[in-house]
């Protein structure tokens, strides 16, 4: 019985020989793509900044915001370029307001806004309504952060009474 199985492993091996000399190679080529993508690695929307009071005692102007004057997203990122555009609108009254006496009072605050994130910054002023654009040059990951400074008014006029509102607006885009 044990001669019979040694022959059947020997006639395996010779079985085995000859196919894997008989063999041939082939190969394929695989290829897939990953598409640009920007997101945050902290999930979540920017919440409203709380500037708290524009005046000082004197009714004046402060010359800086009190309250919270940025917004972060950790871990922001962008797997290729990117275009990034931001704007600001100046600070108006939520409703509407009269102001009669304009050269000492106004119902508008300017003031500017910046981005900042890894290599990338960015800074707009509400007064020219215009965006502020760049496109970067490489994939970026990090905190990215938009504060609002500097409130200013034309020739140093008074704000009327009111609740004020504004709207900065960052959009980036990767680019293809």
């Amino acid at each position: 019985m044990r001669t019979d199985l040694l022959c059947l492993v020997a006639a395996g091996f010779c079985v085995t020989a000859g196919a894997a000399s008989a063999q041939s190679a082939a190969s394929a080529n695989i290829q897939t793509t990953v598409a640009p993508y920007c997101a945050s690695l902290e999930p979540g929307s920017p919440s409203s900044l709380a500037l708290d009071s524009l005046v000082g005692p004197t009714g004046q102007l402060s010359s800086d915001f009190s309250g919270t004057t940025s917004y972060s997203l950790t871990g922001y990122y962008c797997n290729a370029r990117a275009e990034i555009t931001l704007t600001a609108s100046p600070l108006r009254p939520s409703a509407p307001v009269t102001v009669s006496d304009v050269a000492s009072f106004t119902d508008r605050v300017d003031y500017t806004a910046a981005l900042a994130w890894d290599d990338v910054s960015l800074e707009v002023l509400s007064a020219t309504e215009s965006p502020a654009q760049t496109t970067t040059s490489e994939a970026n990951i990090g905190t990215l952060t938009v504060t609002v400074s500097a409130p200013i008014t034309a020739n140093n006029r008074r704000p009327v009474a009111a609740t004020y509102e504004a709207a900065v607006t960052l959009t980036i885009a990767p680019v293809a």
